[in-house]
């Protein structure tokens, strides 16, 4: 939609010369169809597809030959096509969200980075992040907002819980609680639980500052959007169901935010 926002706004001539290069699979067995969504929405304008893997001389020349190239994710933790279309000197669009922030330096007018998650809290007895957190496809779990990076988080810190995404576990903690709830579905909050069982169990979660690369959704982004939404809507529902009317739930998460 929005590359037929920006076309609507060029002369029939110059629309003529605009294409939208996706190098991605067009159509896959947990994918959108994103032909026929191309054909939906921006019927009349030029979108290709390449979905060959490519070697690094043609992926140059592509690079080169684009105008701008345009990073979508919504919670990336490291993008390989951001790199390397900086490094062909082409210009990048990214989202202001996970490790965009870093890599391509995002910065406000006084020069200070954003924080994206700072370790795990609790918000109206729901999943939340200390830091400028996420929004997930159902809106459920994490703010949008962008909290400034002062070193508020620069020290070991207990937290409620951490995301999986980036943890180290020790051994006799994972004899002690064991694997995952097997009630939860292959999305988010599976994290959130464990991290409760353990702390049930006299365990406890730290945060510790340091910065890591996190390759964002490796598995989750292979679930349909709607499909996956719905998985993250049960497994909150679930995780609500177990914790959020014990007084355990409700202590730890005065003890985390009163420090």
């Amino acid at each position: 939609m929005a590359f037929k926002h920006f076309c609507d706004g060029l002369s029939k001539e110059e629309a003529n010369k605009v294409c939208l290069l996706m190098h991605t699979q067009p159509i896959d067995d947990n994918g959108t169809d994103l032909p026929e969504v191309a054909h939906q929405l921006c019927g009349g304008y030029n979108v290709a597809f390449s979905s060959n893997k490519l070697d690094t001389k043609f992926l140059n020349y592509m690079y080169n030959m684009a105008s701008v190239t345009i990073n979508i994710a919504s919670n990336e933790g490291f993008g390989l096509g951001s790199l390397e279309s900086l490094t062909a000197g082409t210009p990048i669009v990214v989202n202001v969200t996970g490790g965009m922030q870093d890599q391509c330096g995002f910065k406000n007018d006084k020069g200070e980075y954003f924080v994206q998650c700072a370790g795990g809290c609790f918000t109206n007895e729901r999943p939340d992040h200390f830091g400028s957190g996420l929004i997930l496809e159902n809106g459920s779990t994490f703010k949008n907002e962008l909290e400034v990076d002062r070193g508020q988080y620069d020290k070991v810190r207990e937290v409620a819980w951490t995301t999986f995404g980036g943890c180290y576990i020790r051994r006799s903690f994972i004899d002690k609680v064991g694997d995952f709830d097997p009630a939860y579905e292959w999305t988010y909050n599976r994290d959130v639980d464990y991290c409760l069982r353990g702390r049930e169990s006299g365990e406890r979660i730290y945060q510790i500052p340091v910065r890591l690369f996190h390759h964002e959704s490796r598995d989750t982004r292979r679930i349909k959007d709607e499909s996956k939404a719905q998985m993250e809507t049960r497994n909150l529902a679930r995780l609500q169901t177990k914790w959020a009317n014990t007084n355990f739930y409700k202590t730890l998460d005065r003890e985390i935010k009163n420090g």
